[in-house]
């Protein structure tokens, strides 16, 4: 196996490569890349190739590709964070082996003088064997992911009887009941859309009940993703005001809820419920294949989760809830590291 970083102008065949992948998804997108420059994080891709043999110049396929994005910590340290990778081409052990094996050598030469850590959270299912083939790797499981570890996908490709009648009851009866109010929903892509996402976001923040990017972060987003057509923003309007949105992001065959938020106001005509249907419709009739819902509670979660509300709303819609191993980390310096878990135990605690 060989690593190299990815070149300027290979932004097509990463996309390719990634969108044929089980394990690939937006996040490793070239796109999000440029988007993370953007918002002022830096960015390195790296692509693992396997070599013939019988020439050292000769390359065969990619086996995998990992965008890497360097995030700040305090006291000038940072650490390079692989969100939802890296992608694999092949979903064997020996392959994953191969693979982390030589990420992890290349991530450490990579690292830089202030870097504490390596962060990868690859779509792979978290088995006893994968989990053994990272430690071999020289990664450590950690209980805290910053992508969900869980999530709930619906398959586009069945018709629309299917999908409602595969919904929860209250979530069909909600939908309808704000058809009957006179919802309406619109697409935008520029920032007075955007607008109202963050006024909606700032006041879920307001109340504790979630917390958001700033809004440099989304603006950014905007700026980089909407003109590639990956961003939509959908918007629901009760007698011309609006109540809720939410932000779309569209990659190769799947269209996934990034974002939501709501208004205290109007709460009665269940506007979020046809929003977000209007999210699977539009998706499935621009010819995409999944929908994902981008993170759920684990299974048994206690309704205390600080995930559990938005959960029973996800789950409305059915779905095939999906697994993965969650964050593994490459710790270049334990000393930062013990402090950096400590700090972040914390801030959790109090915040």
């Amino acid at each position: 196996m060989r690593v190299a970083e990815a070149a300027e102008g290979l932004e097509d065949s990463w996309d390719a490569f990634v969108r044929e992948s089980p394990t690939g998804s937006f996040l490793q997108s070239w796109a999000w890349g440029q988007f993370q420059r953007a918002a002022g994080f830096p960015v390195l891709r790296l692509v693992v190739q396997e070599f013939s043999a019988a020439s050292a110049d000769v390359a065969v396929p990619l086996r995998a590709a990992c965008l890497l994005v360097r995030r700040p910590l305090p006291f000038q340290r940072s650490f390079l964070y692989a969100p939802w990778g890296p992608v694999l081409f092949s979903r064997d052990l020996a392959a994953e082996r191969a693979v982390l094996h030589a990420l992890a050598a290349a991530c450490r030469e990579r690292l830089p003088g202030t870097g504490v850590f390596v962060r990868v959270e690859p779509r792979i299912a978290p088995t006893p064997a994968v989990l053994a083939v990272a430690c071999a790797a020289g990664f450590t499981s950690r209980g805290r992911s910053i992508q969900p570890r869980d999530t709930l996908t619906i398959d586009l490709t069945a018709s629309e009887d299917d999908l409602l009648r595969h919904m929860h009851p209250k979530t069909r009866y909600n939908l309808r009941l704000a058809r009957r109010h006179g919802v309406a929903v619109e697409e935008r892509t520029d920032r007075e859309g955007l607008k109202v996402f963050l006024a909606f976001a700032r006041e879920k923040e307001r109340k504790g009940t979630f917390h958001y990017h700033q809004d440099h972060y989304y603006e950014a987003m905007l700026a980089t993703l909407a003109p590639r057509g990956l961003l939509t923003i959908l918007l629901a309007r009760y007698r011309g005001v609006p109540v809720a949105a939410h932000l779309l992001i569209r990659f190769g065959g799947t269209m996934t809820y990034a974002h939501g938020a709501s208004g205290e106001q109007h709460r009665s005509v269940m506007a979020p419920y046809l929003l977000q249907w209007e999210g699977i419709l539009r998706a499935k009739a621009t010819g995409a294949v999944r929908y994902d819902l981008f993170g759920v509670a684990p299974a048994g979660a206690a309704a205390s989760h600080p995930w559990s509300g938005i959960t029973r709303f996800k789950r409305g819609f059915g779905g095939q809830e999906e697994h993965t191993i969650g964050a593994v980390d490459l710790v270049a310096d334990p000393s930062w590291y013990r402090l950096y878990e400590v700090g972040r135990s914390l801030w959790t605690l109090f915040r």
